[in-house]
């Protein structure tokens, strides 16, 4: 399962992250993205994951995305993950006891710009991503005799764009090019 908590903690980081559009962009979260990244393939450490490439795409001046790959065997159908890092100003009216990067939990609702649009979303995609890196080194692991160790790929047929971008409270299918995590599925 992935974890949950993770994601939970996760959007409260990214909230309290300023990646104001315009203001501060993408910089400082593209850079705690790569790291935290980095620092689960780090400690992942299995020979299989050396193949995951992690990349920074300089798409404007100053402005960056952040593209993880999960390669797989083939070059078959593949799931995509696609985030934007932005939010919009910060702006006024805000209540005096919560800032808009304070990431504050009341009632069970997180509260900060870019909770729902997109931190949250970029966060789950990113647990998703750590909880797949989790399932393939576990899964080379157990069965090193399998090309590449990624058997728990084989069962899926998927060849999906998926963006969490809400939409009247609803996931929206679109395009918004800022981050980008690509699965390549393994029939």
């Amino acid at each position: 399962m992935v974890d949950t908590d993770f994601a939970w903690r996760l959007t409260q980081g990214l909230v309290r992250i300023d990646s104001s559009d315009p203001g501060a962009y993408e910089g400082e979260i593209e850079r705690y993205i790569k790291v935290l990244v980095e620092a689960q393939l780090e400690r992942l450490s299995h020979p299989v994951l050396h193949a995951v490439q992690v990349e920074e795409l300089e798409v404007l001046t100053g402005r960056r995305n952040l593209m993880v790959t999960v390669p797989g065997l083939s070059d078959e159908p593949r799931l995509v993950y696609i985030c934007h890092m932005d939010t919009v100003t910060l702006g006024d009216g805000w209540d005096a006891d919560i800032t808009p990067l304070g990431a504050v939990v009341r009632d069970g609702k997180l509260y900060g710009r870019g909770a729902c649009d997109m931190k949250g979303g970029l966060a789950c995609a990113i647990a998703a991503l750590v909880h797949t890196l989790e399932r393939v080194a576990a899964d080379a692991a157990r069965s090193p005799d399998l090309p590449e160790g990624l058997e728990m790929l084989r069962t899926d047929r998927v060849s999906y764009d998926i963006t969490k971008e809400p939409v009247e409270y609803r996931i929206n299918r679109g395009r918004i090019e800022r981050t980008l995590v690509s699965f390549d599925v393994v029939i």
